[in-house]
């Protein structure tokens, strides 16, 4: 954890100099091979300069989601005291030029640009908002149905038995007549998919990209796409009332449907705070025993967000008299002077102080920037360790030059040593991979048994699933923990490989002054993890639940074949399909992996065998190099100035490092 917080600011600081580092270590690198994998680093530095964070806000239905991301972002541009619709998930973030881009179940995109908030306001709450008239109706279910089968149903009495079981609601017969009105309006060209909102805040959010989740209490459930959207944030901010401070959407929100992964990235935010001023305290205390064993409580704060609101606009230099012209900030003006001056605040500090955002936002971005700070710490490191094997490939290229320029002959007893050395080289190297063979191929390989204890573990999760929300869960963790036994596999090959050629090249250095080439294994295990993954999406929008995909083969009609059994019967049967085709699909993937595992494995053995042919064209070059007293004077002036540059280059490197390690 970093002990000092930090805002987007000066993370972004800390990224321009390592940019800067990058680019001077390219230019003193030059040609020399030091082991550092410049095309996997390169992406690395790109993927840095190129983060988006990626903060979701979830909760409850009218808990105030989107007044509480106006606040964050200092301009009132999401509509506010709307229901939002379920298929709809808004995208909200930095752009130079603004505009607003829906697009549609059709595929067909609408986009309003160069135009005012109010308009994008007035757009999102046509688009976005479910109408009043329908607000009693599963409106969410009804357009899943229409995304999922691109049809409209004949409302009779088993599909409104359907209905109530897919959305827990009773006596929607007696809303037979809206349903179908609903139905008519509604077709794949006027159900949103994707609302993204484009505009040039104020503050430095150029990396942050909020998303306005529907309420996680609306009837249907979490789908498909919204949990894709919360499994790729880098935050998740759940929004609640303060009052009543337990809830058990919250609850069930972070124990049974986000991912376990995710479970380290909640904060619980409690909103409308001042409206029970005398009682935030002891509410915020009681929210952090209540939720003590779902996050940590320093991830539990209560806010106003009208307050923070009420702060921007006095910012931007507005009178209190004209900000209290807004119904919905005019008693909370007076209320909040009226305190200020009885414990002696400052006005314009009052309305910030009592919101709760200044304890919030610094550990908001703290929270966020702690992964790519030590992402940063990493590649500094790297460089770090490319520059003293620059350093120590020119110190014996020196050392070299200089015996050679002292006496010749030598010289050539020295390049005599280094040929010696490489032939034991080459036979010690022999017997590394001979034992990297037997160590990890066979039924006894660590790798092996992990992979059996993991398929016998997720079957039986599986088939114990006991709705579809909780296995499209235990699908996921099966995802996740699988890439940690690859990665856990992947670090023990590297991690053999490395002290083994560790130690090989102790014994040589001593023996015959020979250094072998550096192989950068934690690179290489990177590079090789991404290879491994096999998740299909590129996106959030493109991630598809293949095992799931029998799920949408239900059609209404199919229903009504069986009279005699109801649409929650049919959707056991389903759910028991499914995990046919879940438990098959994993057994499929570990086969896929394990071979994989395997060409990984010779991967590595070839970048052995390739710094075998490095270090012989090394040893050929010094026994045929021939040259004149000046030529070698002045590649010995060129190789001093360079270990000076290198040397100039890590102490950078050092204080950069040094005030990494403060945060």
């Amino acid at each position: 954890m970093m002990e000092k917080k930090i805002g987007f600011h000066e993370y972004k600081i800390f990224v321009t100099e390592l940019v800067n580092i990058y680019d001077s270590y390219l230019s003193v690198r030059g040609d020399y091979n030091d082991g550092i994998n410049i095309v996997l680093l390169d992406k690395k530095i790109k993927n840095i300069v190129d983060n988006i964070f990626y903060v979701a806000i979830a909760g409850e239905v009218k808990a105030g989601k989107s007044t509480f991301i106006n606040s964050l972002l200092r301009e009132e541009i999401l509509p506010a005291d709307v229901l939002q619709a379920t298929s709809s998930i808004i995208e909200v973030f930095y752009s130079k030029r603004p505009f607003l881009k829906i697009t549609y179940a059709s595929g067909r995109v609408e986009e309003i640009e160069e135009e005012s908030k109010e308009i994008f306001k007035e757009r999102l709450k046509e688009v976005a908002a479910i109408p009043d008239e329908y607000r009693d109706i599963p409106t969410s279910v009804l357009d899943q149905w229409l995304l999922d089968h691109g049809e409209v149903p004949e409302v009779n009495d088993e599909f409104i038995h359907y209905l109530e079981a897919k959305s827990n609601l009773d006596n929607l017969s007696s809303q037979i007549d809206k349903i179908r009105s609903y139905l008519q309006k509604r077709n794949l060209d006027n159900i949103t998919t994707r609302i993204e909102l484009g505009y040039p805040f104020r503050i430095g959010l150029e990396n942050v990209r909020f998303l306005d989740m529907p309420g996680v209490n609306a009837v249907g459930g979490v789908y498909d796409i919204a949990f894709s959207y919360l499994d790729m944030a880098n935050a998740i901010l759940f929004i609640h009332p303060i009052k009543p401070v337990e809830s058990e959407s919250f609850k069930n929100f972070v124990s049974t449907i986000i991912p376990k992964k995710n479970k380290d990235m909640v904060f619980q935010v409690l909103t409308h705070a001042v409206v029970y001023f005398e009682e935030k305290d002891r509410l915020l205390n009681e929210a952090r025993r209540i939720y003590a064993n779902l996050i940590p409580p320093n991830r539990i704060f209560a806010v106003d967000s009208i307050l923070k609101l009420i702060h921007e606009d006095l910012i931007r230099g507005k009178k209190l008299e004209d900000i209290k012209r807004d119904k919905a900030k005019r008693k909370w003006v007076a209320f909040v002077l009226d305190l200020a001056d009885e414990l002696g605040i400052p006005p314009e500090k009052a309305f910030l102080e009592f919101s709760g955002f200044k304890e919030l936002l610094p550990a908001l971005e703290n929270f966020l920037i702690e992964a790519p700070i030590l992402e940063l710490r990493n590649i500094a490191q790297t460089i770090h360790t490319g520059y003293e094997e620059l350093e120590r490939m020119l110190n014996e290229h020196l050392s070299l030059l200089l015996v050679r320029q002292k006496d010749l002959e030598k010289f050539e007893e020295e390049v005599k040593q280094r040929i010696d050395g490489y032939k034991k080289l080459q036979t010690e190297a022999y017997f590394i991979l001979e034992e990297a063979e037997i160590n990890f191929k066979g039924l006894n390989s660590p790798f092996e048994r992990a992979l059996q204890e993991f398929k016998s573990k997720y079957q039986e999760l599986i088939v114990n699933s006991r709705n579809l929300e909780e296995l499209r869960k235990h699908y996921r963790d099966a995802e996740d923990e699988l890439d940690e036994i690859i990665g856990k596999s992947l670090s023990t090959i590297s991690g053999f490989f490395q002290e083994k050629l560790k130690v090989l090249g102790e014994s040589l250095n001593k023996e015959y002054k020979l250094t072998i080439p550096k192989i950068d294994f934690a690179i290489l295990e990177e590079s090789t993890k991404k290879k491994l993954k096999e998740k299909e999406e590129k996106d959030a929008l493109g991630r598809a639940w293949s095992f799931l995909l029998p799920w949408r083969w239900l059609k209404l009609k199919e229903i009504f074949k069986f009279k005699k059994e109801s649409a929650s019967t049919l959707e056991k049967k389903l759910i028991q399909e499914l995990k046919g085709t879940a438990i098959t699909q994993i057994s499929n993937v570990l086969d896929k992996i394990r071979d994989e595992i395997f060409k990984a494995l010779d991967y590595y053995k070839g970048q052995v065998k390739q710094m075998l042919k490095e270090k012989e064209a090394q040893i050929e070059r010094l026994r045929v190099e021939i040259k004149t007293a000046e030529a070698l004077e002045l590649e010995i002036l060129q190789t001093e100035k360079k270990l000076t540059m290198i040397q100039r280059e890590k102490e950078r490197l050092n204080r950069f490092l040094e005030n990494l390690n403060v945060v």
